[in-house]
């Protein structure tokens, strides 16, 4: 049994093809020109308190931590929000010691670009350890 397979030749148009490539032209220009919310989070900078260990991370995980969380940029005033600066920094000068012992960095870190890292552990006398300094750029 023979198929017979169409040729260009005998191509009929319908008039629907027109239609059809404006459409699909409009799909992929308003695909490129909007801007569109990926089905994964975007990465973020932030630090996990946990007791006297800060955790430096860059990741989309945020929201799945059961401890303290602060972004890298959360200020009071010049000062990150993790050493709780806020009631105790009504005079710039004043000091507060921190508990912090220990800083680590994880490795999603590697990928998060801080525009400063400006007393981060300012006031922290008690700080003996920084782990993985490596992924702080």
């Amino acid at each position: 049994m023979k198929t017979h397979i169409p040729h260009h030749d005998s191509f009929q148009p319908t008039g629907k093809q027109p239609i059809i490539l404006f459409d699909l032209s409009l799909i992929f220009a308003l695909s490129i020109l909007l801007p569109t919310k990926s089905l994964a989070q975007e990465k973020e900078a932030y630090v996990v308190v946990n007791g006297t260990t800060l955790t430096f991370y860059c990741d989309n995980k945020r929201g799945e931590k059961t401890t303290t969380t602060y972004g890298i940029d959360d200020k009071n005033g010049v000062f990150p929000k993790w050493l709780n600066t806020e009631e105790v920094y009504s005079n710039y000068w004043e000091t507060r010691e921190n508990s912090y012992t220990t800083v680590i960095f994880h490795e999603s870190f590697a990928n998060a670009t801080p525009t400063s890292c400006a007393y981060w552990f300012r006031h922290s006398p008690k700080l003996t350890t920084i782990e993985n300094i490596e992924y702080l750029h």
